[in-house]
């Protein structure tokens, strides 16, 4: 029987944990299925040809990428936890709809209180989808059984501060006011996503945001 050969740009790329490595290396070491690695370079050896020598050198190279992998996974989880406590979380800024005559999430919360009105009559009414709608109710429902009346009033109270900030700092004023109101939302993006999970931003903090927006903007990598 032929036996194959496995071609891997280097160690890493095979594993980053040495306990995987002994788990996918052992079988290919019985069954004379030697790993080249190109980088290094090096050939783990088989059962009938060893090669001691990068035997003994792969798992060092394999333990030195693990300890880099969870070197930025604590990093990652640091930042994670320092950007929630600022208020910031993953992935783009709620659209708040400054050139909406109403705000469409308050108005929700003003129609489902109407008698027999329709899902989709409100998103007519609001000129979104009923797709739009179906979300932002049930994003309510989740607010409501979060925290109640006080977190949903909470939530829209916030929603308007930043909205109305916008229609009068940021929409149609110029690309520096574009960039300090992108640090606004990016800042109160986590509450706004979520305000079980994160602290309320004030005017002030609103405030603070735009007028000190370089203070603000992500960290770029080294």
């Amino acid at each position: 029987m032929k036996k194959g050969v496995l071609v891997v740009r280097d160690i890493q790329r095979l594993t980053r944990d040495p306990y995987h490595l002994g788990i996918l290396y052992s079988p290919m070491r019985e069954n004379e299925v030697p790993v080249i690695s190109i980088n290094e370079p090096l050939v783990l050896g088989t059962k009938k040809v060893p090669n001691p020598a990068s035997d003994l050198l792969a798992p060092i190279l394999v333990s030195a990428g693990f300890s880099e992998v969870s070197t930025r996974l604590k990093q990652t989880l640091q930042g994670v936890a320092e950007s929630k406590a600022k208020g910031i979380s993953a992935g783009s800024p709620v659209d708040l709809y400054p050139k909406d005559v109403i705000e469409p999430r308050g108005e929700i919360v003003r129609l489902l209180k109407v008698p027999n009105i329709t899902g989709n009559e409100i998103a007519r009414r609001i000129g979104k989808s009923t797709s739009f709608f179906r979300k932002q109710k049930k994003k309510i429902a989740d607010i409501l059984t979060a925290g109640g009346d006080e977190l949903l009033n909470d939530w829209l109270e916030t929603i308007n501060l930043v909205r109305n900030m916008e229609i009068e700092r940021g929409v149609g004023l110029g690309k520096r006011a574009g960039v300090r109101m992108r640090t606004v939302r990016r800042m109160t993006s986590g509450y706004i996503n979520n305000p079980a999970a994160f602290p309320k931003p004030t005017q002030a903090d609103l405030n603070n945001y735009f007028d000190n927006f370089n203070e603000f903007k992500p960290k770029r990598s080294k």
